[in-house]
């Protein structure tokens, strides 16, 4: 006994020692065990509980698009599907995307709105400057889409440049976008080839058709004649009598 515990005591403390070692090892594991799990959890749903619970930057950002868009959510929403990509958020619908948009403007009262959209003293000059330059990018994209549309146009990259650069110049200096340069420059052509990327769209000349002959012309407006339950008018001709 002498110099320090009896051997039975001596056993029973290294048998404890042991043991202790074993459970923080089984502890460490099974924490481990539950951090992999949530990690997957998360994965799953895309982000959890918070998944499209919009911090107050998006917030305001989503509200002065929808505001200077004159109430139109395509820009915000978006916006909103880039931002949940990178937050591996679940995907939502495109009615629920406007949903929650509006919901965010009604919940907000005109005063606040009317600060936060001052072009001119914006009450966060960053939330105003990154939503002009989402809204300088949807308006460019809606011109080059109606081109293609109504006169069947393809413009050249130095032209959506050149619109590109005219729609910014527009803004005040304080929230106006970056210049993206030239065609003749490498950082124009990077930036447009991304920009039709983040917006759907494709560098490629449009297709010319054929003329019709007159025998298709006359069939389209035959067509078009009794689908509309409309007929020419016709001249009437004298006779010319006997």
């Amino acid at each position: 006994m002498a110099g320090g515990l009896p051997a039975k005591a001596r056993m029973s403390m290294e048998e404890l020692l042991a043991r202790r070692c074993v459970l923080n090892a089984e502890v460490g594991a099974t924490c481990r065990d539950l951090q992999k799990a949530r990690r997957r959890v998360r994965g799953s749903l895309g982000g959890g509980a918070g998944a499209w619970t919009l911090t107050e930057r998006l917030r305001r950002i989503v509200l002065i698009l929808y505001m200077l868009a004159e109430y139109r959510p395509a820009p915000a929403i978006h916006f909103l599907v880039a931002e949940g990509r990178k937050r591996r958020w679940p995907n939502r619908a495109e009615d629920e995307l406007i949903e929650l948009v509006e919901n965010q403007f009604l919940e907000v009262d005109v005063c606040q709105l009317t600060s936060l959209c001052d072009v001119a003293a914006p009450a966060d000059a960053g939330a105003m400057r990154a939503a002009v330059a989402i809204l300088e990018e949807w308006r460019l994209a809606q011109w080059v889409v109606g081109l293609n549309r109504e006169k069947g146009v393809a413009p050249s990259t130095q032209s959506v440049l050149q619109r590109c650069e005219e729609g910014r110049l527009r803004w005040p200096a304080d929230v106006r976008p970056p210049s993206n340069a030239t065609a003749a420059e490498g950082k124009g052509k990077e930036w447009a080839r991304r920009w039709r990327s983040r917006w759907g769209l494709r560098h490629a000349a449009l297709r010319v058709r054929d003329t019709m002959s007159p025998e298709e012309m006359r069939e389209k407006v035959r067509h078009f004649s009794d689908h509309c339950a409309w007929k020419p008018v016709r001249k009437a001709v004298p006779d010319s009598g006997p």
